[in-house]
């Protein structure tokens, strides 16, 4: 990204955080001169925009930095080869068995002991589609 970029990174991050006391001049300046953030994809910014948005606080440069690496690996992965989750980032068990032509459970059920009833549960895949 050019330096003008990441300016307009950080003040969208400052005006997501508003409650942070963030140093914005600061902040510019260290991550202006970031090699790894010069090197990124201008469109990738606006996709950390979108991920970065549901932290708890001001991102530190390592997570921003993170965020960006992730969104190359997806990039260089391809959007549509989680077969897992579907690309939705949620592995809810259920696969597809050629061998009985259906879904099957691969994920056991939990029982709750002291209902005693079954409930189903998701985990986050492995794919990382969810930050």
């Amino acid at each position: 990204m050019k330096p003008a970029y990441i300016d307009l990174f950080v003040d969208r991050l400052c005006g997501m955080f508003p409650r942070d006391n963030i140093g914005r001049n600061t902040v510019k300046n260290a991550w202006g001169k970031d090699d790894y953030l010069l090197e990124a994809d201008q469109s990738m910014g606006k996709a950390a925009l979108t991920i970065i948005e549901n932290d708890p606080g001001f991102p530190s440069l390592a997570r921003v930095k993170g965020v960006f690496r992730k969104l190359q690996q997806k990039t260089a992965v391809g959007q549509d080869d989680c077969k897992t989750c579907d690309n939705t980032g949620w592995d809810n068990g259920q696969r597809w068995a050629a061998s009985t032509g259906g879904l099957v459970m691969v994920m056991p059920r939990q029982i709750m002991k002291d209902l005693g009833h079954d409930y189903t549960y998701v985990t986050k895949c492995a794919c990382e589609r969810i930050t």
